[in-house]
């Protein structure tokens, strides 16, 4: 990590918020990437929630260059057990970096280990940004619309062609043939997780699409 970065950041947080700060040696501009703060978050799970959006990119790929781990979750004596960086970055209406942790390998798999922020239990980062965004914040749209286009709808795997582009293979998760529009079609890693989103909500939210489609008149 730059010595101009780790400055940034212990900017950041350090003087707002003791509870956000990082673990500052000898040198101040040397900060430990996966401190663990008395909320249980890591620094980079504290710049996808709480950063700017301006820096809050530069940041979380300052702290992943400096080997920040991508997936380390909030442990189970947090409030927020279980949350990754992903589902942080989803709290924090921050789909640039929901972006950027899903190209540098996120783990959309990961579920909470309890009910925290009005999620249940048991939710992956798609899914909380699908509950936020049904609950008619636009503010949620377009974060929900960055994970669903990288995730698979049931499993919550990502998508084998964010890594596979570097090596020069094509690889995708398919998506749903049914929906009315390109960008809100499902996707899915195998039949197995489409056969199962389509019987718990996915029957119902295409079918939804398309008649709102149709009510405005547009082609499907």
């Amino acid at each position: 990590m730059s010595e101009l970065c780790a400055l940034l950041i212990s900017w950041l947080f350090l003087p707002t918020s003791p509870s956000r700060g990082l673990i500052v040696y000898d040198n101040p501009s040397l900060a430990a990437p996966d401190h663990v703060d008395s909320d249980g978050m890591t620094p980079l799970c504290a710049a996808c929630e709480l950063a700017p959006a301006k820096v809050a990119v530069a940041l979380a790929v300052a702290l992943l260059d400096g080997d920040a781990d991508i997936d380390l979750a909030t442990p189970a004596t947090s409030d927020y057990a279980g949350f990754t960086p992903l589902m942080y970055a989803v709290a924090g209406i921050n789909p640039g970096v929901a972006k950027l942790l899903l190209k540098r390998g996120a783990d959309g798999t990961k579920r909470t280990t309890q009910a925290a922020g009005g999620h249940a239990a048991g939710s992956s980062a798609l899914g909380m940004a699908r509950l936020c965004a049904d609950s008619g914040d636009p503010d949620y749209a377009e974060t929900f619309t960055v994970l669903r286009k990288r995730c698979c709808s049931t499993c919550g795997v990502t998508s084998p062609g964010l890594a596979a582009k570097t090596a020069g293979e094509k690889k995708h998760l398919k998506r749903c043939g049914n929906c009315p529009a390109r960008g809100s079609r499902a996707r899915y890693c195998g039949e197995e997780c489409q056969r199962a989103d389509w019987v718990s909500r996915h029957r119902r939210e295409c079918a939804e699409a398309r008649r709102a489609r149709e009510a405005a008149g547009t082609a499907v």
